[in-house]
């Protein structure tokens, strides 16, 4: 009974893994508050959904993590630090609205991510971060203003406007302009 449940979890994983929409209608159905507008590339590695809070227009990246549980506890258990009790250590998560967040990205439980922040990628938020910044690193940090990542990305033109191409369309204009 337990491997059929393991596999009937996994089917409605993949069925919700289809579209942005069937993973907002799955995320909202395990308890995770997604506002509306955004979106995720792909499903991702969620404990407790319940636990995360994610505000609008947001996207997601490839491959990323909330992490709301910390196992360091069974240590604690272990040495009977709670008497006869087993505790789990728990927090929870809430990320901004307008927040992009790259892939490969974990982010701990405890943490507040506020409006309009670029979490880039591969990176380990274990701490909060104020509205407006652009973060990254393991642990990440605070590397920049939104301000000033647009003025050093202007610099250097970095920005493209393939607004309405098609796929063909895009990739040969970036071809011959990116440099």
């Amino acid at each position: 009974m337990k491997m059929l449940n393991t596999i009937i979890r996994k089917i409605k994983r993949i069925m919700a893994n289809r579209s942005h929409e069937s993973r907002l209608r799955y995320l909202n159905k395990l308890g995770c508050v997604v506002g509306k507008g955004t979106r995720f590339m792909n499903f991702p590695e969620m404990c407790e959904p319940y636990l995360v809070e994610i505000g609008e227009d947001c996207a997601f990246s490839t491959h990323v993590h909330f992490i709301t549980h910390d196992g360091g506890v069974k240590v604690l258990n272990t040495l009977g630090f709670f008497g006869n009790k087993k505790m789990d250590k728990m927090a929870r998560i809430k990320i901004g609205n307008n927040c992009m967040v790259g892939t490969n990205c974990f982010i701990h439980g405890g943490v507040t991510i506020g409006n309009n922040c670029i979490i880039g990628a591969c990176s380990v938020v274990t701490k909060d971060i104020p509205d407006g910044m652009v973060a990254a690193g393991i642990p990440a940090k605070v590397i920049c203003t939104i301000e000033e990542y647009y003025e050093k990305n202007l610099s250097k033109g970095n920005f493209y406007d393939t607004t309405g191409m098609n796929s063909r369309e895009k990739r040969e204009y970036l071809s011959k302009h990116v440099k």
